[in-house]
Parts: structure tokens; C-alpha cells; sequence
């Protein structure tokens, strides 16, 4: 194949990706705007789930957890925005970012168990470990395997007491080339602390800090749907860096 005919067919390749990327955009547009009429064409004919290869995304199912983590967790019980956010989150994104593989940091995972659960339900594998150190191992062995990555804030024990567990985690992966979309999942905190974590998160490109259960929902698919979008890097190996201002 001569040089000319090596052009023709990169460019016709570079052409083909992007018009993929732009049909992408295009279908989440077109459903995001007709959401309401694509609910209730789901509600009219109850669809419970959808089959996506050899699997089955269980949306009803899924919103359930979800709206009964809000209980587990003593928050004010979700209000009719927040149900409708979880159920077209649920039905529009979660059918295209199937598979993923989402790690999960917690030193008390049970404390996770719904939102675990409404993720498995959308066939989303979620691998469950509780230190920074499991984690960074698992990270050394799946790479960019890994979709996303949720976080915890603090953990016991920590490495230093200047540094919570959480931000020395998001330090670590970022120093060691890992550009997962990576969210803080923790407890209600004062609006003050709160600015601050959100500082601290900004510091190093994640997703940001929340407490509640949609919101988590609603940024981890949109997360992993723009992360099906960009080709992943190859991580490479993990070193330390600057503290963050925690």
C-alpha cells in the first residue's frame, strides 16, 4: 500500500471516530430532550428491564435501592425530582456504559450496601476494598479496566494524620497516570467542610464530594458514558507526589 493510500485510509478511520462520537452525542441529546415522553412511554408499558447482551439492566429494581439508601443513611426521603433523576439516569445511561467495572474504597462497605446492589442490578461489576493500599493494588492489576473509582473521605488507619485516606488515594492515582473519574462518597458534612473537600477534590480533577444517593448515581453515569467517549490511557507505575492543601 503506497503512502497515498495509508492517508486515505487514517483519515477515513479519524473520520469514522468522530462521526461515532458525534452520533453519541446526538442519541443522548435527542433522549435527554424527549425524557419525559420516553418516560412515559416506559411507564405505559412498565418496562422493569432491559437486555443488553448476555445480561439484563433491571431499572425498577435499581431505583428501588437506590431510594431506599437514602433511609439507610438518615437523609430526608427523595423527593419526586430526585426519583425522577434516579429513574432517567437509570433507564437512558446505564443501558450504554454496560459493562464497567467501578471500584469502590470504603472502610465500611456494608454501609454501601444498596447503592452496591442498584449498580449490580444495571450489570455495573463493582469491586469492593477497604484501603488505600487494596486499592492501588487492584489498580496495578486491572489498569485501565477500571471505569471509576468511589471514594470514601477518611479511613482508619490513616498513613499520616495530616492526610486523610481519601485525597491521599486521588494524589496517588493521578501521580501514577490514572485518569479514572474518581468520586467522594461520604457522610453529611457542614457547608464549610464541604467547600473545603470540594477544594481539595478540584485540586486533582474528580468528580466532586457528595453524601447523597442520586447524586452519585447521576454523576457516575455520566461519568462513565463520557468515559466511553474518550479512549482510556494505559496507567503507568504509581509514585508519589505533592500533598494536596487538605
Amino acid at each position: 500500500m503506497d503512502a497515498q493510500a495509508i492517508v486515505g485510509e487514517v483519515a477515513k478511520d479519524v473520520f469514522s471516530q468522530a462521526l461515532s462520537l458525534a452520533t453519541w452525542f446526538i442519541i443522548l441529546y435527542v433522549i435527554w430532550r424527549n425524557r419525559q415522553r420516553v418516560a412515559s412511554l416506559l411507564q405505559m408499558f412498565r418496562v422493569k428491564s432491559i437486555e443488553i447482551g448476555d445480561g439484563k439492566v433491571k431499572i425498577e429494581r435499581s431505583v428501588e435501592l437506590v431510594a431506599t439508601a437514602f433511609y439507610e443513611h438518615n437523609l430526608p426521603p427523595p423527593n419526586d425530582e430526585e426519583i425522577r433523576s434516579i429513574t432517567s439516569v437509570v433507564t437512558y445511561l446505564a443501558p450504554l456504559v454496560v459493562p464497567s467495572e467501578v471500584l469502590w474504597v470504603d472502610d465500611h462497605p456494608n454501609g454501601n450496601w444498596f447503592e452496591n446492589a442498584a449498580l449490580q442490578q444495571l450489570g455495573i461489576v463493582v469491586r469492593n476494598v477497604r484501603t488505600t493500599e487494596e486499592a492501588l493494588a487492584v489498580l496495578h492489576e486491572r489498569g485501565h479496566q477500571i471505569d471509576a473509582i468511589i471514594s470514601d473521605w477518611t479511613r482508619t488507619p490513616a498513613h499520616t494524620p495530616e492526610e486523610p485516606e481519601g485525597p491521599r488515594l486521588l494524589r496517588l492515582i493521578r501521580a501514577g497516570g490514572f485518569l479514572q473519574p474518581f468520586i467522594f462518597y461520604a457522610g453529611v458534612v457542614p457547608e464549610t467542610e464541604l467547600a473545603h473537600r470540594s477544594a481539595v477534590a478540584a485540586q486533582y480533577q474528580a468528580v466532586g464530594v457528595t453524601a447523597s444517593p442520586e447524586e452519585l448515581m447521576r454523576w457516575l453515569m455520566v461519568a462513565l458514558v463520557q468515559r466511553r467517549l474518550i479512549p482510556p490511557r494505559r496507567p503507568q507505575q504509581l509514585k508519589g507526589a505533592a500533598t494536596p492543601n487538605v
